[in-house]
């Protein structure tokens, strides 16, 4: 069983430190009784506080990781923050360094593992630290449930061969490639759900079950590929840039983030990067992927929304095919969608907005003319 519910938290609108607790659920804090209308009305708690098929304990468990990151984070002096992000990092704001909404995809059951290191971002020390300080002692705290849910924490120290990249790649995370060398730092924080049909392939890349650190890998671990890979982080599409520096980016964000980590804005998951220009068919397995995560986090309490970072990399079809496959060749969502709360963030002119509906539209005769 998990514990009891948090007796304090950030006001779910504001962000500020409250001890007032939703009265229906329990799970939501609040500083006014404006802020509460704010979120009961606009911020989808309705949803989470009424709707039956939202797992509670789940997304009361959580909220005891946002905490605990938000309070490690807020927390750490600037010397320790230098030791763990990089010069162009360390002086963000907070909501630019969270990274558990990648444990939340998982816990959701929307990812198979997360690789909770971003090598643009962190320096080596990072992911070490972030388990011994966050996720180890909440993990520990909730024990009994996430064994029960078949779900496990691992630190990881070995590299990563791939046959078919000339390089030598290792995990990818918020679009990285990342080399993890023996003896390059004490690890590398692994989350995963051991009940995801791809586990033996997760054993397999991250060498869990051996107990040697051999430095030489045998004929059948260089048979890994990228694809292989892919399906354990389940990413979609395989054809990711090899340079992060390069493509298109998206991003998973946190719908109303000022309900997790009381912040304006919070990503959920690794950035995936594409080459320059995304095409149709990685278009549609995007669509299709985040259709599968939002509806797994909304299941939790944690809507998601879909952030095409640079737009100016899609073409108005390769957008219209993501969203229409997202709405699941629904063309009433999509107008719901239009009408409620849009859950695509697309920076572009209205004039575009409209070409790229039109599109959409024209999807849905030509779906309706093969019927």
């Amino acid at each position: 069983m998990a514990e009891s519910e948090p007796t304090s938290g950030p006001c779910r609108k504001c962000g500020k430190h409250s001890i007032d607790a939703c009265s229906g659920c329990k799970g939501a804090f609040y500083c006014s009784r404006n802020c509460q209308l704010y979120d009961y009305k606009r911020q989808g708690h309705r949803a989470l506080c009424r709707g039956p098929e939202v797992n509670r304990e789940i997304h009361i468990i959580l909220r005891d990781l946002f905490v605990a990151e938000r309070e490690w984070l807020g927390n750490m002096s600037r010397p320790e923050r230098e030791n763990l992000f990089h010069d162009d990092w360390h002086n963000d704001p907070l909501n630019h360094l969270f990274i558990g909404g990648e444990v939340a995809l998982v816990l959701a059951r929307g990812t198979s593992c997360a690789v909770l290191f971003d090598s643009n971002m962190c320096t080596s020390a990072f992911s070490f630290k972030y388990y011994t300080s966050v996720l180890a002692p909440w993990s520990e705290r909730h024990e009994e449930f996430l064994r029960g849910q078949g779900f496990c924490v691992d630190l990881v120290t070995h590299g990563l061969y791939l046959a078919d990249r000339p390089k030598r790649p290792g995990m990818a995370s918020r679009g990285d490639l990342l080399d993890l060398f023996f003896g390059s730092h004490n690890g590398v924080a692994l989350f995963s759900d051991t009940r995801s049909p791809h586990n033996e392939l997760i054993d397999k890349v991250f060498l869990r079950k051996r107990s040697d650190k051999l430095k030489e890998w045998t004929e059948d671990e260089r048979q890994l590929t990228w694809t292989d890979f892919a399906k354990c982080t389940s990413f979609p599409a395989t054809t990711q840039a090899l340079d992060p520096t390069e493509g298109s980016t998206v991003f998973y964000s946190f719908e109303f983030p000022n309900q997790v980590y009381g912040s304006a804005d919070v990503c959920c998951t690794p950035a995936l990067r594409f080459r320059y220009m995304v095409d149709e068919r990685d278009a549609v397995s995007l669509g299709e992927h985040y259709r599968k995560c939002r509806d797994a986090m909304a299941s939790i309490g944690f809507p998601l929304e879909f952030d095409f970072k640079r737009p100016q990399n899609w073409s108005d079809s390769a957008i219209a095919k993501a969203i229409w496959a997202a709405a699941e060749e629904d063309i009433e969502t999509i107008e719901d969608w239009r009408e409620n709360s849009f859950p695509f963030r697309l920076r572009v002119p209205h004039d575009r907005f409209d070409r790229i509906m039109d599109r959409i539209y024209e999807l849905e005769e030509f779906e309706a003319g093969d019927d």
